[in-house]
């Protein structure tokens, strides 16, 4: 069984479409759990005034939420400026450290090996596989996996086709048919 901290990485991986080190950027001000489906606000790393909105499961928020409180359960002070995936000393996790972590996860539940080489990086592909399966239009597709394209698609169009895609993106419940 993996750590709750693993869990909460690959489900939100596998829900959003973000990159790796896109994720261990994220700070807790950057989740909005409450919002149906949950938005996750990500910055971009070279022009820090520039972001983008992206959806996660219910699956996946509470797998964070279930993580933030184990830390605050250790005695971990988390606000807003808090990183979501840390070490044990508080601070951000690297790409690194975060792909090494997710690989281990794999090779523990039968995925490794010399044939198949798993890691973080087929998340992302699986979450395009899915919206485009949904039936996801590519511009939305893209958006949400962080291409630039112009013009940028509207708020409502990308959270309508997100949430027409859950059932595909849910992977500990049940599976839609692909009829």
């Amino acid at each position: 069984m993996c750590s709750s901290k693993t869990r909460a990485a690959v489900l939100l991986l596998a829900s959003s479409g973000i990159r790796v080190g896109e994720l261990v950027r994220l700070k807790v001000a950057d989740l909005d759990l409450s919002q149906h489906p949950p938005a996750i606000r990500i910055k971009d790393a070279m022009r820090p005034r520039r972001w983008r909105i992206t959806y996660i499961t219910i699956e996946a928020a509470g797998a964070v939420q279930s993580y933030l409180a184990e830390r605050r359960n250790r005695g971990e002070r988390i606000d807003k400026d808090t990183p979501v995936f840390a070490y044990e000393s508080g601070a951000s996790m690297t790409p690194q450290a975060m792909a090494s972590m997710i690989r281990r996860a794999f090779d523990a539940a039968g995925f490794g090996g010399q044939r198949i080489r798993l890691e973080s990086q087929v998340l992302r592909r699986w979450f395009k596989r899915q919206l485009i399966g949904s039936g996801a239009p590519r511009k939305i597709v893209d958006f949400l996996c962080g291409h630039v394209r112009r013009p940028r698609p509207r708020e409502e169009e990308v959270k309508h086709w997100y949430s027409k895609a859950i059932p595909f993106l849910t992977i500990t419940g049940p599976t839609p048919s692909h009829a």
